[in-house]
């Protein structure tokens, strides 16, 4: 039987947002960021929630094509059912994806979404003042096992 992995995100890139600038960080309240960080493909949007909107479209497009189901519930004991992995990460100064961390019912599966975000493309950075800053993001992934 082969399991299979359908993914939908929710509340994404919502759940903390906290930037930094040269190396200090403060809580900044989102008002405050001038530029959100901005994905490949999404460079016409007119404003932080297009943007945001468009940039949490391409990384589920990204994540979709890559996650290889196989690979990740090969040797779990995964029942069939709603699961949810959790992903955080920050977008840095220089636009690469650093500081990615999981959490999901199997350690298979949380390698393999750390491989996925890993090699996401460069992304424009985030501003405050103008300067790039640091982005944290958090997205659930919910997925569903099937037989």
């Amino acid at each position: 039987m082969i399991k299979k992995l359908t993914f939908v995100f929710v509340a994404i890139l919502t759940t903390q947002w906290t930037f930094s600038q040269e190396k200090e960080t403060e809580d900044i309240p989102l008002s405050y960021v001038m530029v959100t960080p901005i994905y490949p493909g999404c460079e016409d949007e007119t404003n932080n929630y297009f943007r945001k909107s468009c940039f949490s479209k391409k990384i589920n497009e990204h994540f979709v094509e890559y996650f290889d189901v196989r690979k990740a519930t090969k040797k779990t004991k995964l029942k069939p059912g709603k699961y949810k992995i959790y992903i955080s990460f920050v977008v840095n100064t220089e636009g690469k994806i650093t500081k990615i961390k999981t959490s999901a019912p199997h350690k298979n599966i949380e390698k393999e979404a750390r491989r996925v975000m890993s090699f996401l493309p460069k992304i424009t950075p985030g501003k405050i003042n103008g300067l790039p800053s640091d982005v944290p993001f958090s997205l659930p992934v919910l997925f569903e096992i099937t037989r």
